[in-house]
């Protein structure tokens, strides 16, 4: 091969370099605004049943109509986590334009009652986060008592729900034929 073709060679090789770079960057150009422009069209929600499906839309803080992209999957995923106590897990996934959002909720097994009257709710392995009235606890659950000291109602659940969430795996890790219920 001749000087001047190894040149010529070299040169066919940088222009197609440069072109493929110069269609990538157009690609990207054009695909961007179209990407963002990606409006919510739909949310679906599966697995809920102590919520709504309205509860969990909301909670989402994302309106149909709103751009696509510009939520973050793991955010959401967080915020739901954090503000639904009966969450045992979370999946968000983008599906076309629209959102699916995925729950496994938390059934509670026992009620622990407290000596302020309450009770808190414990599923079969974690306190869930929820503490009401006794005449508000669900039917049929097993009702456990605890010796624990009585505070000032400011101080209460401060100190009684981390011994609670302890009850709740000592029960777990104890007691199998309350667990197998």
């Amino acid at each position: 091969m001749t000087m001047i073709h190894q040149e010529i060679h070299a040169i066919q090789q940088q222009l197609a370099i440069f072109f493929y770079c110069l269609a990538l960057a157009l690609v990207c150009v054009i695909a961007v605004p179209v990407l963002s422009s990606i409006k919510v069209r739909h949310i679906r929600v599966e697995g809920a049943m102590y919520y709504t499906e309205q509860d969990i839309i909301s909670l989402t803080e994302i309106s149909i109509g709103d751009e696509l992209l510009k939520h973050d999957m793991q955010d959401i995923e967080a915020r739901l986590t954090e503000k639904c106590p009966y969450l045992l897990s979370v999946r968000v996934r983008r599906e076309g334009a629209g959102l699916s959002i995925v729950l496994t909720e938390s059934t509670p097994r026992w009620a622990l009652m407290l000596p302020d009257g309450r009770v808190a709710l414990v599923d079969g392995e974690r306190y869930i986060g929820e503490v009401c009235e006794q005449s508000q606890a669900p039917e049929g659950l097993c009702t456990l008592y605890m010796s624990l000291p009585m505070l000032p109602s400011e101080q209460n659940d401060e100190v009684l729900l981390p011994q609670i969430a302890q009850a709740g795996q000592y029960i777990k890790g104890t007691s199998p034929a309350l667990t197998s219920r």
